[in-house]
């Protein structure tokens, strides 16, 4: 899928997975995609199934409350790995590549202690309220669920694809169908709260195996490296990402959070739960192809070759296209029959919701790495102003929709505003690159980012 295959001296292990092709690498995270939504999909199931819609509707809220605190501890570094280590390791320069590993499990460890135990201590933690209850529980996961997220993204930018997928796609969903396969064998009821702790064991167990995969991708320089720390400078460059990253995770979970402030019955909001589970299965091939495209995609802009990186993009499409088309046929001719398999005739209410959902998803989709490029060419301001705009304007449409028309009014109010901000990105990417095409050939020398 991208061209940059040249490797640093001494690295040992560090680029097993680049031994593979790009495209056979895209196409083993495509199949770990397809892996990780079954074993995902199959623990939702099963946990809407164990604590009912009533109980699931509680699970959810406490889920997306829990997702929106991860992205948040996670301080945007994991996606700025994904621009810095790929560059240091260009560079050779070691001794920052130890201290920015270090620095980011550090930062992200302690902020997530921090956000868990101020997030309790707000809510009160009363044990009569089943959603806060389960939230309390999932915050004692949420240092592992961030450091095992942004771990990923390190292992991405050192070119270990496969197995940061192998963690994120396998170990961490995999794990949390075990445990509720296994609580389900005593024939014991499941609260949100149990729901809660199983879907946060599964970080546990996916942070010691990323540990050791980390162990397995660290160049012997980098060991043998004193470690260099420039943590405000980290941290300066991380919140774009940070604030990109937050507002994405708001798209995605806001919805069902505006649906319960509105006083949305509990059928509709886990029937909008269920339709945006399945409908953001496409995305997961984004989230994988991209985070193997990115780290190729700072090495070519490192290099200058604006060429090389138009033609990953174009690759890029060729590889998502089919696979949105078919993923739409799919939902549209089964989506009831996949809505039915959470347990209740209440959840196929939201096949239209599904719909509409899966279209706008895959135009996400397909265009996902637009506002990246551009935060990787400095234009942060618009990215995350336009980004606000599109978050702003869904929650007031879902607030207004979602009260009215339920789910599918929720569904819209979230298809609409994603695919607009997409498509307006993606056009100005594009003619940023042509622009910077056209600079470098006229200049004849390639601009490096000194700082990063």
């Amino acid at each position: 899928m991208t061209e940059p295959e040249r490797d640093d001296e001494g690295e040992g292990q560090a680029a097993a997975d680049s031994g593979l092709s790009s495209n056979k690498q895209a196409g083993i995270l495509v199949g770990l995609s397809f892996v990780a939504f079954g074993l995902g999909y199959a623990t939702t199931i099963l946990s809407a199934r164990a604590v009912g819609p009533e109980g699931y509707d509680d699970f959810a809220v406490a889920v997306s409350t829990a997702a929106i605190l991860s992205t948040l501890a996670e301080l945007g570094i994991g996606k700025y790995a994904l621009r810095v280590v790929p560059a240091f390791r260009e560079r050779h320069e070691w001794g920052l590549l130890h201290g920015f590993r270090r620095f980011t499990f550090v930062a992200v460890g302690l902020f997530a202690v921090l956000l868990a135990g101020g997030t309790v201590l707000l809510e009160g933690l009363e044990r009569g309220q089943y959603a806060t209850f389960a939230l309390g529980v999932l915050m004692l996961f949420l240092p592992a669920m961030a450091c095992v997220g942004v771990g990923a993204d390190l292992l991405m930018g050192h070119r270990a694809a496969v197995r940061s997928g192998l963690v994120m796609r396998v170990v961490v969903p995999g794990t949390s169908l075990l445990l509720l396969l296994l609580w389900e064998l005593k024939e014991r009821p499941l609260g949100p709260a149990g729901a809660a702790a199983i879907f946060g064991a599964g970080s546990v167990v996916g942070l010691v195996v990323l540990t050791l995969f980390l162990r397995q991708v660290t160049p012997d320089p980098v060991r043998k490296a004193p470690a260099e720390w420039h943590a405000g400078r980290w941290v300066g460059h991380s919140l774009p990402f940070l604030g990109m990253a937050l507002l994405i995770t708001l798209l995605i979970r806001a919805a069902v959070l505006v649906l319960e402030l509105v006083d949305a019955t509990d059928e509709t909001i886990g029937a909008y739960a269920a339709a945006a589970e399945t409908g953001a299965f496409v995305y997961l091939l984004a989230k994988s192809t991209d985070k193997l495209y990115l780290p190729d995609a700072s090495l070519l802009i490192e290099r200058g070759d604006m060429a090389a990186l138009r033609r990953a993009r174009t690759k890029r499409w060729l590889f998502l296209g089919p696979a949105c088309a078919a993923f739409l046929v799919a939902v549209f001719v089964w989506g009831k029959d996949i809505l039915r398999l959470f347990g209740d005739e209440d959840f196929v209410a939201g096949y239209p919701a599904l719909c509409i959902i899966s279209a706008g998803t895959s135009v996400w989709t397909m265009l996902s790495v637009a506002p990246t490029y551009l935060q990787y060419r400095g234009q942060n301001t618009l990215v995350l102003t336009s980004t606000v705009i599109t978050i702003l304007v869904h929650i007031g449409l879902c607030a207004w929709l979602g009260s009215r028309y339920g789910a599918t009014g929720a569904a819209l109010s979230f298809a609409v505003p994603v695919s607009v901000l997409h498509v307006g990105l993606a056009i100005h990417a594009s003619r940023q690159l042509k622009e910077l095409e056209r600079e470098q050939a006229a200049l004849g020398t390639v601009v490096r980012d000194e700082e990063l």
